[in-house]
């Protein structure tokens, strides 16, 4: 397909558009769109002019060539999406990565290779504690920055900044295969610190366990990405000594407020420990509920700040969406 067909489609499903709606805005109908999309037809400069001034697109946009991904190439919670939205933010993502391939790329060795059954506990946390001590880090000293630490692998971390997507179903993506071009990934910065900071050491995770890994489960990928990110933020050896049978909630706070990590992370990481049993741990969430701290933990850990700004996207302002369609407004004449 021609490189101005495809960016066509991808400016389309960034903005979340049916075809019908944005063949009115390009003046033309919707069975021709379709072709034009599929490559069948020539993308005239009629629909690129009225397309560049709709959306206020770059002279180049329809010049530059892509990066595309499918929803099922990325790895990212998707149940909790429309397929819609799944394909915007994989399109979204293509063009932040995309935006970013001036970038060297330092990372050229990775801890592990591809396996297509989940790895086990023992084998993570020696990947985590690598990794910590690759970046300088002792094991019984807290991570005071996840971005940075990513950024000193070469990562490049951003927001995926489009305003159209659920922000609050989506907390990262990371590129996931090896490429010429730095890797990338997107965090959501509307959420509270700590758990900002978990869903960074997670997608830290996807890129030293899941880069090209084509084989794994999504299932078992998201379990090793949560368990790195349990062992890279909170050690097992200060852990086991912080985290005492008996410590109460109180206590959880005290060492959240040290060590950055949400008192429900550090829950689970006492008893994924042994360090508390599945009892211990119902109370402790039973506990949690009853003081409304399972959706508002007290001890504010800051939100970490963003390194790399994220590339403007294009996306139609909501109030334009539903006019006319811009070939009106312009004169310019309506294709078919």
């Amino acid at each position: 397909m021609p490189t101005a067909n495809h960016r066509l489609k991808t400016l389309r499903l960034i903005n979340g558009m049916n075809q019908g709606d944005f063949a009115n805005i390009l003046g033309i109908k919707q069975p021709l769109l379709s072709m034009i999309e599929r490559g069948d037809r020539e993308l005239t400069t009629n629909h690129i002019v009225t397309a560049r001034m709709y959306f206020r697109l770059p002279a180049d946009y329809f010049d530059k060539p892509e990066i595309t991904y499918q929803p099922n190439q990325l790895n990212f919670r998707r149940k909790k999406l429309t397929k819609n939205q799944a394909t915007m933010a994989a399109h979204t993502f293509g063009l932040i990565e995309q935006h970013y391939a001036d970038q060297p790329n330092p990372l050229q060795e990775f801890p592990c290779t591809p396996t297509p059954t989940r790895r086990s506990t023992k084998d993570i946390e020696a990947i985590a504690a690598d990794t910590r001590a690759q970046l300088g880090i002792k094991p019984d000293t807290p991570i005071r920055n996840v971005t940075r630490c990513m950024d000193r692998l070469g990562i490049i971390v951003t927001a995926l900044a489009n305003p159209l997507l659920p922000a609050d179903k989506i907390d990262g993506i990371s590129t996931p295969a090896q490429t010429g071009h730095a890797l990338v990934t997107t965090l959501n910065y509307s959420t509270p610190g700590d758990r900002f900071r978990f869903s960074a050491a997670h997608e830290l995770g996807h890129v030293l366990l899941h880069t090209n890994d084509e084989v794994k489960s999504l299932e078992d990928k998201e379990a090793e990405a949560d368990d790195f990110a349990a062992a890279f933020l909170m050690p097992a050896g200060p852990m086991r000594d912080l985290l005492t049978a008996d410590l109460t909630l109180n206590g959880y706070a005290a060492v959240k407020s040290k060590w950055g990590t949400s008192i429900q992370a550090l829950v689970r990481r006492a008893r994924d420990l042994g360090v508390i049993d599945d009892d211990r741990y119902r109370s402790l969430f039973i506990q949690l509920s009853g003081r409304g701290w399972r959706t508002r933990e007290p001890v504010e850990v800051q939100l970490e700040s963003m390194i790399h700004q994220p590339p403007e996207l294009w996306i139609a302002h909501a109030g334009r969406r539903d006019g006319p369609g811009l070939a009106s407004v312009t004169q310019l004449p309506r294709r078919e």
